[in-house]
């Protein structure tokens, strides 16, 4: 007799339709907060309006242009015009959103928000050598260093079995920057210079290349810090076993008595470690042997 059916609901239907929509199907807890900072920001500066703006955004030849903070907050900033904030808005998070949940699964959560802060200076710096005249503000910087992280990361991939990882990147940083020019479509709209958007996309994906390139040299340097840390354990557990042949020593030429507590503590921790060391290499051993088994013959 056949199971019950599972009754389709809009919400699962919803979840599916995001799922074919957003790479990987689900963002990480780095990508929500930065979406979240982003739509909260842009709420914010609905009701404050100019002020909040000048505190967020780089240059525009305000006084002070080159506050440290305004390096990172310029991509809170959305376009004065609410519309036009909130079409800018609109499509920076969704092409960032497309991608950035399977790029932070790839380089986890600790290197992706370096990746996403490296590209934030990028854009920053690609935005203000431009033209220091108009203001650099918007997230159009991190969104296009996501994509080419994507690129980058999975040129194997076909996304929707059919399309090239690459090709698809290429696609989505197409409309991320063709849409600036559609909502930025004049040369001068509220003191605004498209083209600034497309030095900061160009800035921030310079930055995130760079990031690749040095990524082999930070691995390295990882392995060689690995490397002295499991040299310097090494050490500390030979001093730990001469120390416990010793005490062994002391055992069989007087008694258990003759140790004193402190002597007594360093034993049971001794035990205990040596006891951790040999489970963590049987609990290898066993998956090496599992993982071996697995493969057909």
């Amino acid at each position: 007799m056949a199971g019950p059916s599972k009754k389709s609901t809009p919400f699962r239907g919803m979840k599916k339709a995001l799922e074919i929509v957003f790479v990987g199907g689900g963002w990480t807890a780095a990508v929500s907060v930065l979406v979240a900072a982003q739509v909260l920001a842009f709420f914010l500066q609905a009701l404050a309006g100019e002020q909040l703006f000048a505190s967020l955004a780089l240059g525009g030849g305000r006084p002070g242009p080159l506050d440290p903070w305004r390096w990172i907050s310029f991509v809170l900033a959305t376009d004065r015009d609410t519309g036009l904030g909130g079409l800018q808005l609109v499509t920076n998070v969704l092409v960032f959103g497309i991608v950035a949940g399977e790029v932070s699964h790839l380089l986890g959560p600790r290197r992706f928000l370096a990746y996403y802060f490296l590209t934030v200076l990028g854009a920053a710096a690609g935005g203000f050598l431009y033209d220091m005249s108009f203001p650099v503000y918007g997230a159009i910087g991190p969104a296009a260093g996501a994509v080419l992280a994507f690129g980058l990361l999975e040129p194997t991939r076909r996304i929707y079995g059919r399309i090239p990882a690459r090709v698809y990147a290429a696609f989505l940083l197409a409309i991320l920057v063709g849409a600036h020019f559609a909502i930025f479509h004049r040369e001068s709209v509220q003191g605004v210079n498209v083209w600034s958007f497309v030095s900061q996309a160009t800035g921030a994906a310079g930055a995130g290349y760079l990031f690749f390139l040095l990524r082999p040299v930070f691995r390295r340097r990882s392995l060689v810090r690995n490397m002295f840390r499991q040299l310097r354990t090494m050490q500390e557990e030979q001093a730990i076993r001469e120390r416990v042949d010793r005490l062994l020593e002391k055992i069989s030429r007087e008694s258990l008595e003759s140790l004193s507590k402190e002597e007594r503590r360093f034993l049971r921790r001794a035990s205990r470690r040596f006891q951790e060391t040999r489970d963590r290499g049987e609990g290898g051993d066993r998956s090496k042997a599992k993982s071996e088994n697995s493969f057909p013959t």
